[in-house]
């Protein structure tokens, strides 16, 4: 029940401010496959940003009372992984969100990547 408020919520702000982000992992999951979501255990609650905009959902985060932090054991999240990890309490419950830019934690893939490896392959 209260992923659900918090998800509310942050749909109505991201409306507001024009912008939009894909529930990923988990809570996705759990809004689509279970029959009741709360049966969907999860540490935390994904969302991809769109290249470029995810300082803008951070900031509505921020707005809701998320503040960011970096997670011991993950310094590098950031810099490395393009994630930024937001924590509040709602209820006495600490409530987490990871804004992710990619969702690849081994390397960012683009055309480049892929092209040199392509040409080596023969039939």
């Amino acid at each position: 029940m209260l992923r659900a408020h918090i998800l509310e919520q942050l749909g109505l702000r991201l409306r507001l401010e024009s912008l939009d982000a894909l529930l990923v992992k988990g809570a996705a999951l759990a809004m689509t496959v279970y029959d009741r979501p709360w049966d969907r255990e999860m540490q935390d609650i994904d969302v991809l940003a769109r290249p470029g905009k995810s300082e803008r959902v951070v900031r509505v985060l921020e707005g809701m009372g998320f503040i960011a932090f970096r997670p011991p054991g993950r310094p590098l999240s950031r810099e490395a992984l393009g994630e930024v990890v937001l924590q509040a309490s709602c209820g006495g419950a600490p409530v987490m969100v990871e804004v992710h830019t990619q969702l690849d934690k081994l390397v960012s893939r683009t055309t480049r990547a892929f092209s040199s490896p392509l040409r080596r392959i023969t039939c």
